[in-house]
């Protein structure tokens, strides 16, 4: 009985520290998605500098690709363009990389979830063999056993699929 004990604590032990290791690249994550949002928010700002700039030279928010054309307000619009493209090119990139990144983090972490949930139903399944072994040691036959075994399973299986939602 202390054997299966402490190889259930094992298990989720295992399974604690990687998910502590998940919540860490999540939360690295989150910071870096953090920055880049920051980062998109001053390139924003200063494309509306830029635009502001341009209401102050006089040159009229309809009229802009008119007063590119003529050069008057060139230098202005192209600062203003350039800072809008760049906040959605750069700080767009980044925030979209990072979510990606963390989707990429969540499947990693449910499959290690996976693994240990089955890794402890390997452990129960186990134990129940051991002392199914000891307790027929006297006269069942080890085919019988093994009948007994995958019939059981089975049932698992079938139950599992039943009353899975």
């Amino acid at each position: 009985m202390l054997a299966l004990i402490r190889e259930t604590l094992r298990v989720e032990h295992d399974a604690l520290v990687a998910a502590i290791g998940h919540g860490e690249r999540r939360l690295r994550l989150a910071r870096a998605k953090l920055v880049a949002q920051l980062d998109e928010a001053v390139l924003l700002m200063e494309a509306q500098a830029s635009l502001v700039k341009l209401e102050r030279a006089g040159c009229p928010a309809q009229a802009l690709m008119a007063a590119y054309e003529g050069g008057k307000c060139r230098d202005e619009l192209t600062k203003a363009l350039v800072a809008f493209g760049n906040a959605w090119t750069l700080g767009r990139a980044d925030q979209k990389r990072a979510d990606a990144l963390d989707l990429g983090v969540r499947h990693d972490a449910s499959i290690v979830r996976s693994r240990a949930a089955m890794a402890l139903r390997q452990v129960y399944l186990a134990a129940g063999v051991t002392e199914l072994v000891k307790f027929t040691k006297g006269g069942m036959a080890p085919e019988a056993l093994a009948q007994l075994i995958v019939s059981t399973v089975g049932f698992g299986v079938l139950a599992g699929a039943v009353l899975a939602p």
